[in-house]
């Protein structure tokens, strides 16, 4: 078999800032090593890696990535400031996993002539959809966000969604054309692993909740089912696993005033502790598997990594109907509940569903399996998104209404 070239392009690959953007390039290489792929991989990571301390085979060895055939090679580049993409013709394959570099993308198409690189863009959230869901809040930039995002849609070959869901909105967003050339992998590959499982004792609880404090991922609404609970039970904690706490952490963005004033209060009572996220994926397994219950409350989440390392490690979970990773779980999952956030009696007595759950895990150990767990077939979308990168045939995902556990490959 031809050795693949394949380039990513991406940010902070060697650091914690985008830990989720990295799963997809972290899946992709976990593919080509356990195929035996023989492939040359250089990823080209926007700024935010030029001073960590780790090496790129730290790095895929904390993602369970073994060495394989893949010679791995990363570089840090100012994606804003060079949008010349000849570095990027001796490519075979270019994955972009990050919207700042669609201007080199933009680029990399109009240089284009026999034998240039195939284009495949990951697309981890649609922007202009995080934008209605943040309540129309103003980022920096945001117009130069969007148009770099399209751009990047533009100039892909192929498009891939983390959730049917996603799809559908990117429809909407993007219209036919990217609707066409797109398909739905759902990020599931990774070996999810720790070697213990802490469980806490007695009738306290650790609640955990990881992820930015964006409006979208619903910490407002998060604060006031926990608050609802800890006025009944005031031994628990909420754990909150978010770097955001240690920089620019701004209420206003994630918390309405009732919310904020809540937060302070549950602060004040020590009821709330804060974790700064892990730039160690095993690490972070570790602190995750530490919490009794998981909330994932989001608004808008194309898939959720957080939601889905959690069901895989065995932790009741309360799962918003919002997130993508809700597509393939189990029906009847007896450690997941799912709920609609903005109805707070019903997150309410989903907290307290998987506490009851939580406790029960501590009398009755169960064998835990994936397979029962997530519907998603990984090997199917394994050799689907192989074929992909070696150009042998695109794919899409399958229409709605169909089996969508898995791709379909267009003969």
């Amino acid at each position: 078999m031809k050795p693949l070239s394949v380039a990513f392009l991406t940010q902070d690959f060697l650091g914690p800032q985008t830990f989720s953007i990295n799963y997809y390039v972290a899946m992709v290489l976990h593919m080509l090593a356990e195929a035996a792929a023989p492939a040359r991989v250089v990823v080209y990571s926007h700024r935010g890696s030029e001073y960590s301390p780790r090496s790129p085979r730290e790095v895929l060895s904390d993602y369970a990535v073994g060495p394989g055939l893949l010679e791995v090679e990363a570089f840090t580049r100012d994606a804003f400031r060079f949008s010349d993409a000849s570095f990027l013709t001796e490519f075979d394959v270019v994955i972009c996993t990050m919207y700042w570099w669609g201007d080199v993308l933009a680029d990399l198409v109009s240089r284009r002539g026999r034998g240039a690189p195939r284009i495949i863009y990951w697309l981890p959230s649609i922007l202009m959809h995080e934008y209605v869901t943040n309540h129309h809040h103003a980022w920096p930039r945001m117009d130069l966000m969007f148009d770099l995002q399209k751009k990047c849609v533009q100039a892909a070959d192929h498009v891939v969604f983390n959730s049917r869901a996603d799809r559908e909105r990117g429809y909407g967003y993007f219209g036919s054309t990217a609707h066409e050339k797109s398909s739905v992998t759902y990020p599931v590959s990774l070996p999810c692993t720790v070697a213990t499982t802490q469980h806490h004792v007695g009738l306290r609880r650790r609640f955990g909740f990881a992820g930015r404090w964006e409006y979208r991922k619903g910490a407002h609404l998060l604060v006031e089912a926990f608050f609802r609970r800890y006025c009944r039970h005031r031994s628990d904690t909420l754990v909150l696993f978010s770097d955001l706490l240690d920089h620019d952490f701004d209420p206003a963005v994630a918390l309405d005033a009732s919310a904020a004033r809540k937060l302070e209060k549950l602060m004040a009572a020590g009821a709330v502790e804060m974790v700064r996220w892990r730039s160690s994926r095993n690490e972070y397994l570790q602190a995750l598997a530490g919490c009794d219950v998981l909330a994932v409350p989001s608004l808008y989440d194309p898939f959720n990594m957080v939601a889905y390392d959690a069901i895989a490690l065995g932790i009741p979970t309360v799962l918003s109907r919002f997130c993508g990773v809700e597509e393939i779980v189990a029906a009847a999952h007896p450690r997941v509940v799912k709920i609609n956030p903005w109805d707070l009696d019903e997150f309410d007595a989903a907290l307290e569903q998987m506490a009851r759950a939580a406790a029960a895990e501590l009398r009755v150990p169960h064998a835990h399996d994936l397979a029962l767990d997530f519907t998603c077939d990984s090997e199917e979308m394994t050799s689907a998104t192989l074929a992909l990168l070696r150009g042998e045939t695109p794919y899409r995902a399958r229409e709605e209404g169909d089996d969508m556990s898995s791709t379909e490959v267009i003969q």
